[in-house]
């Protein structure tokens, strides 16, 4: 079952200690799952070349050159969403007008050539918004709803775990023992008015802590705040 091997890779995922080692482990999970490629990256800023953001990948012979040689980082419609939503996208789902934007419709064309035109795309959010992303996919690649919420959950330790064998450091965040409890309440389902109860304090102190915390941690919504505080060790859960 997909659940079992998620669980299974995500369980061995503090042995992998080098990029190598990482890609090898995603490559046996993933593979397993029908998923023949996969890259993670951070989101390249104007003028960045995409080889100054890579963390892994494992990608067909040539896309990668040919990706990096045409600056196709600049108009993949893929990574342009990333900046817009928080949650996992197929990839042929990212809009764009191929009559206005022909170097879009570029990218995506050849893509199809290297047989990556199908996928799933995980956005990355930490305390300072979305820094990357994680793209999974292939030439016949099926996620049901189900696999997809397991391979999110997979890309985001994935990368955390990339980032660490790359040696880069992520930016301190501190929050409140208050904002703390609130977002671990937020965890186990509780709304505003049974996390005031518990903690003995008004609704609205409550929606008050929720806002710090979020603005703290660059979070759109309550979900992400939680995640990206449990990601950086901030809440256990």
């Amino acid at each position: 079952m997909i659940t079992n091997e998620i669980i299974d890779f995500l369980d061995k995922l503090t042995a992998v200690t080098s990029g190598p080692s990482l890609v090898a482990a995603l490559k046996r999970t993933l593979n397993g799952l029908g998923v023949e490629y996969f890259s993670l990256n951070f989101l390249p800023k104007p003028n960045q070349s995409f080889k100054d953001v890579m963390l892994v990948n494992h990608l067909p012979s040539g896309w990668l050159d040919l990706y990096i040689q045409q600056g196709f980082a600049h108009h993949d419609p893929s990574l342009r969403q990333c900046h817009s939503v928080v949650h996992p996208f197929r990839y042929q789902d990212a809009p764009f007008d191929p009559v206005l934007e022909p170097e879009v419709l570029e990218v995506v064309q050849r893509a199809a050539d290297f047989s990556i035109s199908n996928g799933l795309v995980v956005p990355v959010p930490d305390s300072c918004g979305i820094i990357g992303d994680v793209w999974m996919g292939g030439r016949d690649v099926y996620l049901e709803f189900r696999s997809t919420q397991l391979l999110h959950l997979l890309a985001l330790y994935s990368f955390d775990k990339a980032q660490q064998v790359s040696g880069i450091a992520k930016p301190k965040v501190s929050l409140t023992e208050r904002e703390k409890e609130v977002l671990k309440w937020i965890a186990c389902g509780k709304c505003a008015d049974e996390i005031g109860e518990i903690l003995r304090i008004s609704k609205r102190t409550v929606e008050w802590h929720v806002g710090e915390a979020m603005q703290k941690l660059s979070a759109k919504t309550r979900t992400q705040a939680v995640i990206i505080a449990h990601r950086a060790r901030l809440i256990e859960l």
